[in-house]
C-alpha cells in the first residue's frame, strides 16, 4: 500500500501505516491481558482501548489515502486522529457491544454493557443496554454534524463520506443483532451486493423508455441449506463466478438508473 501511495502522491506513509497497526495490536494485547487476569477496567479505560481494538480506523484511514483529494499524511498519526475518525471508532465499538455482550460475558471479555451493570448493581440488562444506546445516539449526532458541516473539520468531503459509508457497514453488522458472527444472516445482503443486479420499478406517473428488467437469479437458499457453509463457498457453488456478460448487464442497469436519477424509481 505504501509503495502504491508513493507512486501516486510522491510521499512515503510506511511508518504511518505501521504505527496504526502497532496501536491496534497493542489494544488487542491489553484486552487479552484483561481477560486472562480477570481485570476490570473503568468505563473510560475500556472505551479508550476498545475504540482502537474495533479496528475501524485501520480500514478507513489507509483507504482515505487513495481518494482524490487524498487524506493528508498528518491525519494518519496515532493518536492525533480527527474528531470524525475518533467518533467513528467509538460508535463502531458501542454498536458491537450492544449486540455482543452475551458472547463476551461467556468469554470473560470486557464490554461497555457489562461494565455498566458491574458499576451499577441495581440496574438490569435492559437499563444497561439503554444507557449504552443513549451514549451511542449522542455520538452518532456528533458524527453526522462532522460529516455534513464543512466548518467542523478540514477533512475533504470525499474522506468524510467514506467515514459515513464505514459507519453504515457497521450498522449493517450490528444494528439489530450480531450479524457479523452469523453464518447465514448476511447471505442475502451479500447476494444483493455481488450477484443480483438492482431491480428497477418505475412509478405509475413516469414511463421510462429503454429500461430492461434486471435478471433475477434463482431462489435464495434457505437457512437450513446453508448450515456450516461459508458465504463465499455457498455463492460460488450455487451461482458460480460472475461472467463478463453478467457484469456488463449489471453495469448497464446501474447506468440507466443514474440516467434517470431525478425520477423516483
Amino acid at each position: 500500500m505504501a509503495t502504491e501511495y508513493l507512486k501516486q502522491e510522491g510521499s512515503d506513509i510506511t511508518s504511518c501505516l505501521r504505527d496504526i497497526w502497532y496501536e491496534t495490536f497493542l489494544s488487542w494485547l491489553v484486552e487479552s491481558e484483561w481477560g486472562s487476569s480477570d481485570s476490570i477496567p473503568s468505563m473510560d479505560e475500556y472505551l479508550k482501548v476498545g475504540m482502537i481494538s474495533i479496528a475501524t480506523h485501520t480500514t478507513v484511514l489507509p483507504a482515505s489515502c487513495y481518494l482524490k483529494p487524498s487524506l493528508p499524511n498528518s491525519k494518519l498519526r496515532p493518536p492525533k486522529y480527527e474528531p470524525l475518525t475518533k467518533l467513528l471508532m467509538i460508535i463502531s465499538r458501542l454498536l458491537n457491544d450492544v449486540q455482543s455482550y452475551k458472547k463476551e460475558k461467556d468469554e470473560g471479555t470486557p464490554n461497555s454493557v457489562l461494565l455498566h451493570l458491574r458499576n451499577n448493581p441495581e440496574a438490569n440488562i435492559e437499563e444497561a443496554i439503554s444507557y449504552v444506546g443513549e451514549m451511542l445516539n449522542k455520538k452518532k449526532e456528533e458524527f453526522l454534524e462532522h460529516v455534513l458541516m464543512d466548518d467542523l473539520t478540514d477533512l475533504p468531503k470525499e474522506c468524510r463520506h467514506l467515514h459515513l459509508s464505514c459507519l453504515k457497514v457497521f450498522q449493517m453488522f450490528f444494528n439489530s443483532s450480531n450479524r457479523y458472527d452469523s453464518d447465514t444472516e448476511m447471505l442475502e445482503d451479500i447476494a444483493k451486493a455481488i450477484y443480483i443486479p438492482p431491480q428497477i420499478h418505475s412509478s405509475k406517473n413516469y414511463k421510462l423508455p429503454g429500461l430492461v428488467k434486471a435478471p433475477v437469479l434463482g431462489s435464495f437458499p434457505t437457512e437450513a441449506n446453508v448450515t456450516k457453509c461459508s458465504a463465499i463457498k455457498l455463492f460460488h457453488g450455487r451461482f458460480g463466478k460472475p461472467s463478463k456478460n453478467f457484469i456488463t448487464s449489471s453495469l448497464s442497469v446501474r447506468q440507466r438508473s443514474v440516467t434517470y436519477g431525478n425520477v423516483m424509481l
